[in-house]
């Protein structure tokens, strides 16, 4: 038999889907080989499919979890990895059903309700999104990234007071979580509260720039840390200080020149 270690894996914030706009995280779980025990051939090309989406080729992981399920038609954790990569390349209803299947072999697999919400968010269906997170929330109420998700639903739909709520649950669980914190500047400036967002912003800057210092030629890293220098001037510029916004836009378009064009459209390019 098989000993299974979780590890769980962040999206690209630059990443195929609007990955990076959610800083959704999504549950992977990985077979390792027990003391005396080789993985089965369905183990094997599991692991494979883990080896391809932690490199980035999620058709490949697509096509290692596939001929895995067809190996062991009740492989619970080989759907709901096929459900992440499927999630990762837009395919989301394709995605929910791998979810939908994984839940139905394995009740207890908390990661693929939570990914399943995650998948519900992307196409619309925030209700459904939270009923699969409170499930999760229910049986594990300290996983920070199922609060994450639940947070981003509320927020779009318009309940930034419940949004609130598991945004601060989320960071009490994990200071570190950067895209919580750029979640909870963004709940702040939908309520007009641009001191708080402000400082939510700087906080996941100062998180991120570390991040930026340790890997200086992630791309995906470049693009968080302008992204966040872009939210925080748009908060700077809602609040009447315009030489801060333009600094931080400044900054923003130097590390991800796309931005320009928004910048301008805000009326705060420099």
């Amino acid at each position: 038999m098989s000993e299974l270690r979780f590890l769980c894996i962040r999206t690209d914030p630059s990443g195929l889907r609007c990955l990076g706009a959610l800083g959704v995280f999504l549950g992977i779980l990985l077979f390792a080989s027990a003391s005396g025990c080789g993985p089965t051939k369905a183990e094997e090309h599991y692991n494979a499919g883990v080896r391809a989406v932690r490199q980035g080729d999620w058709q490949k992981g697509i096509e290692e979890y596939s001929e895995a399920i067809r190996l062991r038609r009740n492989f619970a954790l080989a759907y709901n990895n096929r459900g992440v990569a499927q999630a990762i390349l837009g395919n989301y209803q394709e995605a929910i059903q791998d979810y939908s299947e994984a839940v139905q072999l394995d009740p207890k697999l908390l990661d693929a309700y939570n990914n399943r919400g995650a998948a519900y968010t992307d196409i619309g269906e925030y209700q459904k999104a939270i009923a699969d997170l409170d499930l999760a929330i229910g049986v594990d109420p300290w996983q920070a990234r199922f609060h994450f998700n639940r947070a981003i639903a509320f927020y779009h739909l318009g309940d930034y007071k419940a949004a609130l709520r598991d945004l601060d649950k989320t960071i009490s669980i994990n200071t570190q979580y950067v895209e919580a914190f750029k979640y909870r500047g963004l709940t702040y400036m939908e309520q007009q509260d641009y001191t708080r967002a402000s400082e939510d912003f700087s906080l996941a800057l100062l998180m991120a720039l570390s991040k930026l210092e340790r890997d200086p030629t992630s791309t995906s890293l470049s693009r968080q840390v302008a992204g966040l220098y872009f939210e925080r001037g748009k908060a700077n510029q809602a609040a009447g200080d315009r030489a801060d916004a333009l600094a931080d836009v400044q900054k923003a378009i130097e590390l991800d020149p796309t931005l320009e064009l928004a910048a301008r459209d805000m009326g705060i390019s420099p």
